[in-house]
């Protein structure tokens, strides 16, 4: 099975060149999204899960080791806001064809009809006249336009209210079953996590401590800080 992206041994730090402490934001981290897997990367504030995704970008460039991605693989993103990843003088209709400029009258129809909106009733719209649960939605639309092979979401259900959070994930339930499409979703819930992934992460302070299938993870946590998000989300 091929690894449609892949981090091994990566290291990162912050700091300045000059006199300043450096800290790492990421220490010796490996893992890999398979194709046609979902691997959630699960961990609270400052472990490191943006750095990771600005990694996986080339917004960032490692200090040790390697991010390699597969040839020809093509990458749709979801971003965490958005209402700011999305231009509010657009309309739907121009936001989704960003993402695939060639993209017909129809298949920006289905694209959306795949995200549980209604193309007649958005395809005019602004972006910033609609809820951020919707403005998500036109964003996964605008991502999967261009049939990639991997889709990286870093933390889509952060930005969200609690309806929209609801809606999101069963968009992302559907593409799971509908599409073979490998994603790295980056979360801090280990619930969502549990519903979405295949197999699970755990960062914590810049290092992977956990890692492996959904039904080990949460069945079986070995490390403490794994036991204390399972408590977090109540499984």
């Amino acid at each position: 099975m091929t690894n449609l992206i892949e981090f091994k041994n990566v290291s990162f730090r912050y700091g300045k060149s000059r006199g300043a402490a450096q800290q790492f934001a990421l220490k010796d981290v490996s893992f890999a999204v398979p194709e046609g897997k979902i691997v959630a990367l699960v961990g609270q504030s400052g472990s490191g899960k943006s750095t990771l995704v600005r990694l996986a970008l080339g917004m960032l460039h490692t200090e040790t080791g390697y991010v390699r991605a597969a040839e020809r693989a093509h990458t749709g993103l979801i971003f965490q806001n958005p209402l700011q990843s999305l231009n509010p003088r657009w309309s739907v209709e121009k936001i989704v064809r960003e993402g695939q400029p060639s993209a017909s009258d129809e298949e920006i129809a289905r694209v959306l009809e795949q995200v549980s909106l209604k193309p007649h009733d958005v395809l005019h719209k602004y972006a910033g006249d609609m809820s951020g649960g919707q403005a998500q939605r036109v964003a996964i639309a605008r991502a999967l336009i261009s049939q990639p092979d991997l889709l990286i979401a870093d933390e889509p259900l952060s930005a969200v209210d609690v309806l929209g959070k609801k809606q999101i994930i069963e968009v992302l339930e559907d593409i799971r079953s509908a599409r073979s499409l490998a994603m790295l979703i980056v979360l801090h819930d280990l619930g969502i996590a549990q519903r979405l992934a295949d197999e699970i992460v755990v960062l914590h302070e810049g290092q992977i401590v956990e890692q492996g299938s959904v039904r080990d993870i949460i069945s079986h946590p070995k490390h403490e800080y794994t036991k204390q998000l399972i408590e977090a989300a109540k499984l």
